[in-house]
C-alpha cells in the first residue's frame, strides 16, 4: 500500500512539474544563439551606443549610432566587422574591433550573457575588457 501512495506521489510531481521543465527549456533555447548579439548596446561608460546588425554573409557588424561629447564626430564609424559565431564554444571571433579614440585597431572575442555583451580585445600583449548593456526601454 505505501510503494503504491509513493508511486501516485511521484506521478503527481512529474505531472505538476512538467509544464516548468518544458517551459525552462524553451527558454533557454529561444535565448540562445548567434542572434543575441543583435540590436543596440550602451558602452560601459555611457558615453556612446553601438548598433549591431547581420551582414548578408551571415557575420555581424556593429557601427557607433550615437557618442557624447566632445566626440560626436565618431557617430557612424564602424567599430566591429566581420564577427562570426562559434557554436561550439557560443562566442564571437572579432578579427576586427576599433576603437576611434585611440584611433586603434584589434583583434577581439566576444559572449552575450544575458542583456550584457562582454568584449575583450587584444593588441599585441595588450588585453582590454569592455562590457556593453542594452539599454532600457521606458514604456
Amino acid at each position: 500500500m505505501k510503494s503504491i501512495v509513493n508511486v501516485c506521489r511521484v506521478l503527481f510531481f512529474v505531472i505538476i512539474s512538467l509544464p516548468f521543465i518544458i517551459y525552462g527549456q524553451t527558454a533557454q533555447v529561444s535565448g540562445s544563439g548567434a542572434d543575441r548579439i543583435l540590436g543596440e548596446w550602451i558602452t560601459q561608460k555611457k558615453d556612446s551606443k553601438v548598433k549591431i546588425v547581420k551582414d548578408q554573409d551571415g557575420s555581424y557588424s556593429g557601427k557607433l549610432v550615437w557618442v557624447a561629447s566632445p566626440n560626436e564626430s565618431f557617430t557612424g564609424e564602424t567599430i566591429l566587422k566581420d564577427v562570426k559565431y562559434d557554436p561550439a564554444t557560443d562566442t564571437y571571433e572579432c578579427p576586427w574591433v576599433y576603437d576611434p579614440k585611440l584611433d586603434m585597431a584589434a583583434r577581439a572575442t566576444a559572449h552575450v550573457s544575458n542583456d550584457t555583451l562582454y568584449l575583450k580585445a587584444r593588441k599585441g600583449v595588450i588585453t582590454k575588457n569592455e562590457f556593453f548593456t542594452r539599454p532600457v526601454v521606458r514604456p
